[in-house]
């Protein structure tokens, strides 16, 4: 659910951060799937990028800002908390202008349609057309998208209503985020993304 990370951490290439953010509904092997490179490697980034992430030292303890009927909802909760402190915090990460990137971005992701799976359509489609990732800059947006994904689920673990306790969380989070964004970035394989500076 970080889309803005996933971009973040993508080359700069169309295919390559079509990749980075289809590891949300391209599951399993993908070794044999019948797409270009760059797409198989923006994958491969993806999981990379969540693997570490979910390892990270700094979060292991994240759980205990928030109310403990939330423990399962956590790492969502703290997927979309990062991509509002990545907004909020953008020149301490990149070089190029947010409203760029996402320039940049939104382009790259629509000449990529051919590609985009099937489950991933209608929210590729609604974030190319809408440009909704600057929303996450309001933790009342980010608490909307956290509703709205509850919604969605078979039963609640604890994802609505999480305005309260994210602005609470917030300034927790800051310096954990700037340390996994960090440690992500000087480990980054292959080659690294022009914007990252």
């Amino acid at each position: 659910m970080n889309y803005l990370a996933h971009l973040y951490f993508a080359d700069d290439a169309p295919l390559h951060r079509l990749g980075n953010l289809a590891g949300d509904w391209i599951k399993g092997r993908i070794e044999n799937l019948d797409l270009p490179c760059d797409m198989i490697d923006g994958i491969r980034r993806h999981r990379w990028v969540d693997s570490r992430t979910d390892q990270h030292p700094a979060l292991r303890h994240c759980h205990r800002l928030f109310h403990p009927a939330r423990r399962r909802a956590v790492p969502i909760i703290l997927d979309m908390a990062f991509d509002h402190l990545l907004i909020r915090h953008w020149p301490d990460f990149a070089s190029q202008s947010l409203t760029g990137f996402l320039d940049d971005c939104y382009a790259d992701l629509a000449s990529t349609q051919e590609y985009w799976p099937r489950a991933a359509q209608p929210t590729l489609d609604s974030m190319v057309r809408r440009r909704w990732l600057l929303r996450y800059r309001d933790p009342a947006h980010v608490a909307a998208a956290l509703d709205r994904i509850a919604n969605r689920l078979s039963r609640d673990i604890g994802l609505r209503g999480t305005e309260t306790e994210l602005r609470a969380a917030l300034p927790a989070l800051r310096p954990l985020h700037h340390a996994v964004m960090r440690d992500l970035r000087d480990a980054l394989p292959a080659r690294n993304p022009a914007h990252l500076g």
